[in-house]
């Protein structure tokens, strides 16, 4: 499953750079691409998180000028998890970034495509099972939590199809290299925009 989701995530990156690279050069002769136009993205999906599945609520400021768009973004991710008999075997694990992004719009007559990189702030935390000192109990068996805070290199790739001036809807993927397994996420989300989108 985890090969499929990665697939997929690759697909959508090559499919809107391929859209971007055959709109560059008739984005480039409308004279209104170079007015600044600036959104609001809200979005919601899913995301890979290690190895665990994770549901992600995203939200990011956008401006674009000419060929260029800057991006500030919000993302956080909450592992998935289902209790059917009982309590969750582990406590809230949830991992977020916040970041600046910089890359490059293609804008059409029906929305647009772009792709971006930047860096972040990365923020997690999450729970294993072992063995903690707990006064005045000593040694018991619990839920130990990992919490970290980090650097890492976001990157993301945008497909959306503006049917009004200031209304978007489309698709986001998104990633985020934590240099470390536990710390890195990717996935995909159904995104609306709301703004000055032409």
């Amino acid at each position: 499953m985890k090969k499929y989701g990665e697939l997929l995530f690759l697909t959508l990156f090559t499919l809107v750079g391929t859209v971007s690279s055959n709109c560059f050069a008739a984005d480039s002769l409308d004279n209104k691409s170079q007015d600044v136009r600036v959104w609001t993205t809200f979005g919601f999906g899913f995301a890979r998180w290690a190895s665990d599945p994770a549901i992600t609520l995203g939200a990011s400021l956008n401006a674009k000028l000419a060929n260029e768009l800057l991006t500030a973004r919000f993302l956080y991710n909450d592992v998935f998890q289902i209790s059917i008999f009982g309590p969750p075997s582990h406590p809230d694990e949830n991992v977020w970034d916040i970041g600046i992004l910089y890359g490059r719009i293609a804008k059409g007559r029906y929305g647009y495509a772009s792709i971006s990189g930047g860096l972040s702030l990365i923020r997690g935390v999450r729970y294993q099972s072992g063995y903690a000192y707990t006064p005045p109990y000593g040694y018991t068996y619990a839920d130990i939590e990992d919490s970290f805070t980090g650097v890492g290199i976001p990157a993301e790739a945008q497909l959306f199809w503006t049917p009004t001036n200031f209304f978007g809807i489309g698709l986001y993927a998104f990633c985020d290299y934590g240099f470390s397994g536990k710390r890195s996420f990717g996935g995909v989300m159904l995104s609306l925009q709301f703004g000055q989108l032409k």
